[in-house]
């Protein structure tokens, strides 16, 4: 197992290769409509189809929130935050698009320490990336941290990426925004990425605290 790139060694499902297997000329020759397989996702984790943007593989997920993070830059160069060592897709996206990256080094167990996190912080500061559990170590860390972390930086959105595991609902973590239409005067959001199955065949989704910011990362993203 490669469990850093969601990879495994013994090959996909033979479920994977029977579905390849059915496909036909016409399913390989036009691009599919994505609202059936939203509404689908949608049902399955009991939250409205306008919440889920559906992504192409892990990465592009990434790249469509760091994208739309990131879009705002008339004052300063725009950054985003994660900690050390992490996946390196996201300092990757982030240079890409002409951002910056600040990380925060974990200790030798690799604790996440909310408190440093949002000293971290700057006014430049977008989006800050966790993964549960972490990337390289396998650490998982309980549901309080995110809270936690969620708290500490709001406005700043907070992604966690749940590649190998079930995914923490937006409702548990008391993400929310104010009555406020001001980008800057919301309440925590956490953007949670979920994820099923291994490079050679894998999925993902992308579910905010709301429609409004799945809109905007609609816009860089069809799905």
């Amino acid at each position: 197992m490669r469990l850093h790139l969601n990879e495994n060694t013994a090959g996909c499902s033979p479920a994977v290769l029977q579905a390849l297997r059915a496909l036909g000329r016409p399913d390989a020759g036009f691009y599919p409509d994505y609202d059936d397989a939203r509404v689908a996702v949608a049902r399955n984790f009991a939250v409205p189809a306008d919440h889920v943007l559906l992504t192409n593989g892990l990465d592009e997920g990434i790249l469509a929130a760091i994208g739309a993070a990131l879009r705002e830059r008339s004052a300063m160069v725009p950054e985003t935050l994660g900690v050390a060592p992490a996946f390196d897709m996201y300092e990757v996206f982030t240079t890409a698009l002409g951002g910056g990256m600040r990380t925060v080094p974990l200790n030798a167990d690799f604790d996440v320490d909310p408190g440093a996190i949002e000293r971290a912080v700057t006014p430049a500061t977008r989006i800050v990336f966790l993964t549960n559990p972490h990337n390289p170590s396998g650490r998982s860390y309980p549901l309080d941290i995110f809270r936690a972390v969620a708290a500490a930086i709001a406005p700043v959105t907070a992604r966690t990426d749940a590649a190998r595991g079930p995914a923490v609902q937006p409702e548990r973590l008391g993400g929310g925004r104010a009555s406020s239409g001001d980008r800057r005067s919301r309440l925590p959001r956490l953007v949670l990425r979920a994820s099923r199955g291994v490079a050679d065949a894998s999925y993902g989704n992308v579910r905010e605290a709301g429609s409004e910011d799945v809109a905007e990362l609609r816009e860089l993203h069809p799905g």
